[in-house]
């Protein structure tokens, strides 16, 4: 897209905010605030700018596990959606990266935010392709109480184009901006939220998995090269973020799958889930070793 084309769409899209009823919509939004309507009514007016199927809002604090604010996930849906990414799913999800990186407020795209091979990796296959999202862009936001929180919208039928990506950026600082003071204004509730020892127990189990997966069985590199490999990285971009060869990365990557008896990425993906599922491994020195120990 040149110079002229991009402008004519931020122009088209800024044209879209400035209607009558988008006026009506945004006052609608702003009585919500504070209110349990008020998440219904962002929908309504973002849907009104974009279509999306799927709406996901979810809150990340320091230590604990992700809290689900709000989502219209379809029940049948839900275990796949909810159950599986609250069980530790979230420590491969380029999304909880993000939030841990302290990313600047904005809108955000998923292509944008994920590894180079991450449309591949065995995350997407089981957790993308099973939710069955095609597509998602988040807004995501920091509140005075230090939470970090995305609002997901979700595409389950094809992509976004530039259009509608850009309808969603021009909107961006009057929606940003309700929001924190929608959640500011609820941070008495999901401090309540997180005060439920179950959530801060889940996470530090869950970290304590992947910091300590396989310690006593692998070296510190080829754990690296592990946990880089389950998020999606190819060997290429292992090797650029560890700063090594690629013939390097191959070493590694054979040694792990050696020593752990598997044949492929798929395995080693299998097997990091049923680690996370198992409650015996969870508090182990090595959770990965007690795993084993256990189960086979």
């Amino acid at each position: 897209m040149n110079k002229a084309d991009s402008s004519k769409s931020q122009q088209s899209a800024g044209d879209a905010a400035l209607t009558k009823e988008w006026h009506i919509k945004i006052g609608g939004l702003i009585d919500e605030i504070g209110s349990d309507d008020f998440c219904k009514k962002l929908i309504a007016v973002l849907s009104w700018l974009v279509p999306f199927e799927q709406v996901v809002i979810i809150s990340y604090k320091q230590g604990y596990a992700p809290l689900f604010l709000f989502d219209n996930v379809k029940n049948k849906e839900k275990n796949n959606v909810i159950s599986t990414y609250s069980q530790g799913a979230y420590l491969l999800d380029p999304w909880y990266e993000v939030a841990k990186s302290g990313v600047a407020d904005g809108t955000y795209r998923l292509a944008d935010v994920v590894p180079d091979e991450f449309f591949c990796s065995d995350f997407y296959q089981v957790y993308y392709r099973n939710t069955s999202l095609k597509d998602e862009i988040n807004y995501i936001f920091t509140i005075e109480s230090g939470e970090v929180v995305e609002i997901s919208l979700g595409r389950l039928t094809g992509l976004y184009n530039n259009f509608e990506l850009q309808q969603l950026k021009c909107i961006e600082s009057v929606i940003l901006s309700l929001c924190k003071k929608h959640w500011s204004a609820k941070v008495d509730s999901t401090a309540a939220m997180y005060g439920n020892k179950k959530s801060s127990d889940t996470h530090r189990q869950v970290v304590n998995v992947l910091n300590n997966f396989g310690v006593s069985l692998l070296t510190g590199r080829e754990r690296e090269v592990a946990v880089l490999m389950l998020r999606g990285h190819s060997l290429k971009s292992v090797g650029f973020t560890l700063n090594i060869a690629m013939g390097t990365v191959k070493v590694h990557c054979k040694n792990l799958y050696s020593k752990l008896g598997l044949g492929s990425m798929s395995e080693l993906f299998s097997l990091f889930i049923e680690v996370l599922a198992c409650p015996e491994a969870n508090n182990a020195e090595d959770p990965l070793k007690e795993y084993l120990n256990t189960y086979k």
